[in-house]
């Protein structure tokens, strides 16, 4: 019969011990058990170096792991790049979905003290009585089911993309954790847009023509006597 644990007991976890020469081999390794062996050490784990030397270990293996090795996986790959994105997106709409709910919560709670107000000065209903407006609830609510849907398409884009898939170690997508190691660039960023109004090469979004702006200047340019660069 298992052993029942008393309420109240504290459980202590085994803590597992890697040396270093241990995670150097696992992040060679770069297999899906060896990843999970890293991620069991780091959760328990408490010394700062030992638990860095774990995450750049961890790193190492999720790239030999995850690497693409033929055409199929490059577009596999590129595929879980993308639904990483998509999976932000989902974060972003629920962000946003919360961010209105709390909105909509104080917006309750303001018109009903709204109409207590107006109840008890009628004389000034006819100046007062625009303050709140469930016209703005309305609007509110037409926009959390808005989000609601793009949830709800984000989520249908996802699982079709999952089920394309073939390669095993792409499945379950890629962690954004690994992808931040890689610069990809689908021209959708706000920081593309380099060009300079200002008159200078300098790679920056700037709008001004003075010479001295902080904002046009690299601190690395080199400057003649006439103060322009070389």
């Amino acid at each position: 019969m298992a052993k029942t644990i008393k309420p109240g007991k504290k459980v202590e976890l085994k803590k597992l011990e890697l040396t270093e020469d241990d995670l150097g081999k696992l992040a060679e390794a770069g297999t899906k058990e060896a990843i999970e062996k890293i991620e069991a050490y780091l959760i328990s784990e408490r010394d700062h170096d030992k638990s860095l030397m774990a995450e750049m270990a961890l790193a190492e293996c999720e790239f030999n792991y995850y690497q693409p090795n033929n055409e199929v996986e490059d577009d596999e790959f590129l595929l879980c790049v993308i639904m990483n994105i998509h999976e932000k997106n989902i974060l972003d709409c629920e962000r946003e979905l919360a961010e209105i709910e709390n909105i909509l919560e104080k917006n309750k709670i303001e018109l009903a003290v709204h109409k207590k107000v107006i109840a008890k000065h009628k004389n000034k209903k006819e100046d007062w009585e625009f303050r709140y407006s469930d016209e703005d609830m309305v609007d509110y609510q037409a926009l959390v089911e808005d989000i609601n849907d793009d949830i709800l398409y984000e989520k249908a884009w996802i699982e079709a993309a999952k089920s394309s898939i073939k390669t095993k170690k792409y499945k379950d997508g890629i962690p954004a954790r690994h992808l931040e190691h890689y610069d990809f660039n689908f021209g959708d960023d706000e920081w593309m847009d380099d060009d300079c109004n200002c008159g200078c090469d300098c790679g920056y979004d700037c709008d001004c023509d003075d010479w001295d702006c902080p904002d046009c200047l690299d601190a690395d340019f080199d400057f003649d006597e006439d103060a322009k660069i070389i």
